[in-house]
């Protein structure tokens, strides 16, 4: 069982959740939500996320059309193990989920396996189908254990 990531503003007393709000469009499109390098260039992260709608390691779900503000509630991170490192990018980049396109040549070296950002990824549907906005990353989270 994972503790929800907290928002940005959260504090002892007032929760708040992870939050995008997609300007200047209202309708149907997909979010996906994973994690990445803290530092650049933002590679896909060997930690995964857990929770509702997560699999491989990343969150996706439909956007609900009646609101442009989107709230990410029950989102933890699952960490991996520095042994398990390897094949935990490996299956990043076999699901699909490398945001920022990082070529293979640039994903190996050392990863902060303390330090992670939340990438949200956002397709609007438009005329030919969806359309990628560009990623929107997070303030660094860290682990506090």
């Amino acid at each position: 069982d994972h503790a929800p990531i907290p928002g940005e503003h959260s504090t002892e007393t007032t929760k708040t959740h992870p939050t995008i709000r997609v300007n200047n469009y209202r309708g149907l499109g997909r979010v996906r939500v994973s994690l990445v390098t803290k530092d650049p260039p933002h590679r896909p992260h060997p930690h995964e996320l857990v929770g509702k709608d997560c699999k491989d390691g990343f969150y996706e779900a439909e956007l609900c059309p009646e609101r442009n503000i989107h709230s990410f509630q029950n989102l933890g991170i699952q960490c991996v193990k520095k042994r398990e490192l390897e094949a935990a990018v490996a299956e990043r980049i076999r699901t699909n989920n490398n945001p920022f396109n990082v070529p293979a040549e640039q994903r190996g070296g050392e990863y902060d396996l303390a330090a992670v950002r939340l990438c949200f990824q956002v397709w609007v549907r438009g005329p030919g189908g969806l359309r990628p906005l560009p990623p929107v990353l997070s303030q660094p989270i860290y682990d506090n254990r």
